[in-house]
């Protein structure tokens, strides 16, 4: 499953990206129809400092990511990051994370 996972979060990189907060979730969305919700808290770091995500600017881009059994880091343009929990003890459901593909494909991260 990590390895479908992984390959969903690639066909984001590169991408203009607008990341959206409110009501218990962050969202990573792309103009093209891809949507990352994101349930587990999250961490907002630009220049260093950690600050709560609020709406982006236009013109963000998603430059990689990195994801492994605890933690997924999404490293976005002008050294912007968003650091998410995805460890059991981070888990606050109806799951930790959900991509939303442009083709109806749904992949869950629990």
């Amino acid at each position: 499953m990590m390895e479908h996972q992984m390959a969903g979060l690639r066909n984001l990189i590169g991408k203009a990206v607008t990341l959206e907060t409110g009501d218990g979730i962050t969202t990573i969305r792309t103009h093209d129809g891809w949507e990352l919700h994101i349930y587990n808290a999250v961490r907002l770091h630009c220049d260093g400092t950690a600050e709560q995500p609020a709406q982006s600017p236009q013109g963000l881009f998603l430059m990689n990511y990195l994801l492994d059994q605890t933690t997924m880091v999404a490293q976005f343009s002008g050294g912007v990051s968003l650091t998410v929990d995805v460890s059991d003890s981070g888990y606050s459901g109806p799951e930790a994370m959900q991509l939303n593909c442009p083709d109806g494909t749904i992949v869950i991260w629990n």
